[in-house]
This record gives C-alpha cells, sequence and structure tokens, in this order.
C-alpha cells in the first residue's frame, strides 16, 4: 500500500496521474487528427489537379503532371540528431518542367549556404537590381538569363521569397510538419508552379 502510493505521489497523486493520461490522449488524438487531416488534403488537391495519391508506410504522396511539368509532393520524414525517438515531418514539393533552367537559383536568405557550396562560382546578375538583390543564381549565364525575362523575374522573386530552390533541373521546396490544409499546398504549389512555368523557354518568349 506505501509502495503504491509512494508511486501515486510520484506523478503528484491521482490527479497529476489523471492529468497526465489525459494530456498522454490529447497528443495521441493531436496525432492521429494530423495523419488523417494531411491524408485528406493531399486526397483533395489530387482529386482536383488530376493527381495520383498513395500512400507509403503512413506517409501521403502525390505524383502527376501538370501543364507538362513533372509534379511530386510527398511527406518525408528525418530524425534528430542523437534523439532516435524523436521523428520530424516534412511536407516536401518537387517540380520537373520540360525546357526550363539549368542551375542554382535561391533566394537571398539562403545565400550564406550557396557561397559556401559554390565559393569558387560568381553569381550571374541580370542587370535588375530588384532581382539581383533578392535572388543568387548560379550557372551559366547565356543559358539562365535566356529564362529570367521581367515576368519570369517577378515569379522568381515570389517563388524564392516562399523558399522555393531551383536545383539542377529541379524546382523544390519543404514545409516543416503534415500539411493538414488542401488550401496551404495548393498555395505553396501554385507559387512554384507559377515560377516553374514562366522560366520555361516555351513560356518565355
Amino acid at each position: 500500500m506505501n509502495k503504491k502510493k509512494t508511486v501515486l505521489q510520484a506523478f503528484g497523486g491521482v490527479k497529476g496521474v489523471a492529468l497526465l493520461t489525459a494530456a498522454f490522449l490529447a497528443v495521441i488524438g493531436y496525432k492521429t487528427w494530423e495523419l488523417d487531416s494531411s491524408q485528406s488534403a493531399l486526397e483533395a488537391v489530387g482529386v482536383e489537379l488530376g493527381l495520383e495519391y498513395s500512400q507509403n508506410s503512413r506517409r501521403p504522396q502525390l505524383r502527376g503532371r501538370i501543364d507538362d511539368i513533372g509534379v511530386e509532393i510527398t511527406v518525408t520524414t528525418d530524425r534528430t540528431f542523437g534523439r532516435t525517438d524523436q521523428v520530424n515531418y516534412q511536407t516536401r514539393f518537387r517540380l520537373y518542367p520540360e525546357g526550363g533552367p539549368y542551375g542554382k537559383i535561391v533566394g537571398a536568405s539562403l545565400r550564406e549556404s550557396i557561397v559556401k557550396e559554390f565559393s569558387d562560382k560568381e553569381p550571374i546578375t541580370t542587370g535588375d537590381p530588384a532581382f539581383d538583390n533578392a535572388v543568387f543564381v548560379i550557372g551559366n549565364p547565356t543559358d539562365l538569363l535566356a529564362h529570367l525575362n521581367p515576368d519570369a523575374r517577378v515569379a522568381v522573386i515570389e517563388a524564392t521569397a516562399a523558399g522555393w530552390v531551383l536545383d539542377g533541373f529541379t524546382w523544390e521546396t519543404s514545409e516543416l510538419g503534415r500539411m493538414t490544409s488542401p488550401e496551404s499546398v495548393r498555395r505553396v504549389l501554385k507559387i512554384g508552379l507559377k515560377a516553374a512555368r514562366v522560366t520555361r523557354l516555351a513560356d518565355n518568349d
């Protein structure tokens, strides 16, 4: 009896145990809601845009094409360094446009990491101060400048400010956590698609 009382006391008595149990159930309930909402959000976007929905190990994903642009949206996981029990979710967007530029295009907020990666390369200037101050461009100047007309530069500024990056031929971005709103998924995708479309040579003339 004393031992039982001691355990209860360690958790704040009966009231403390009840609060801990309620908190645990609340966390489980939230995780279940988050998973279900993430799946529903991607399914809804898939139906609307004609993308194929699938699920692998409780991780939903969309794949398909929009206007000849390959689209991939996946929920991915990684683990916090040194914490094998802590899983972090991300919703990752990738776009594969045909006829798009090849190189590296990132927003000014990521310049430091890109400068280190490409320290031996000079950034390309377009002659547009607003663009050159907001966006960092590395690659073949002749090729990249052909894709960056005024309309394209406006769209690229918006996309990179929202976290989109061109890496090689691929536009990509990630949102922390599972996205539980179809509107949020559409908003992120719309910004990236606009940049991917207007930087294609076929749409850039």
